[in-house]
């Protein structure tokens, strides 16, 4: 794995229940090999939102695989362009207040795309998930690489 420039560096944030301190942090790692493939896999069959008024539409959930052994986790993919809007105000927006449900409880996953030879390829996926999805997850440990 290459090292990110910051332009590129893929993070995340916990749910309020995954974290050990009463606090926000962002956890900023690698994704894994198999994630961006996945991700990318999920775009080409239509399983991406390219809206976030589609995000939590349920044609844009998806099962990912994270570390060995911790088994798939169910996400809502979006797609974004930039990073030039507020993510947290999507994610309240298009997911929290339409499905009744506590911001607290949610995870984020910013995954900048990358080109078959591991550069930037101009776009972001940006990964929800929270423990009421089916098989969903309130952290995003599963999809990170801490090096």
């Amino acid at each position: 794995m290459s090292p990110c420039s910051s332009r590129t560096s893929d993070w995340g944030v916990n749910s309020k229940g995954a974290r050990r301190l009463n606090q926000l942090h962002i956890h900023m790692a690698g994704v894994r090999a198999s994630t961006q493939r996945r991700l990318q896999e999920l775009e080409a069959s239509g399983r991406v939102a390219f809206q976030p008024s589609q995000w939590g539409d349920l044609q844009y959930q998806a099962a990912v695989t994270g570390t060995l052994g911790s088994g798939d986790r169910t996400y809502r993919v979006l797609r974004l362009n930039s990073l030039d809007q507020n993510l947290f105000a999507l994610l309240n927006r298009y997911v929290v207040v339409r499905f009744g449900l506590d911001m607290a409880d949610q995870t984020l996953v910013v995954v900048p795309k990358t080109t078959p030879a591991g550069g930037f390829a101009g776009s972001f996926y940006v990964l929800n998930s929270d423990a009421s999805l089916h098989d969903g997850t309130s952290t995003c440990d599963h999809l990170l690489v801490y090096t």
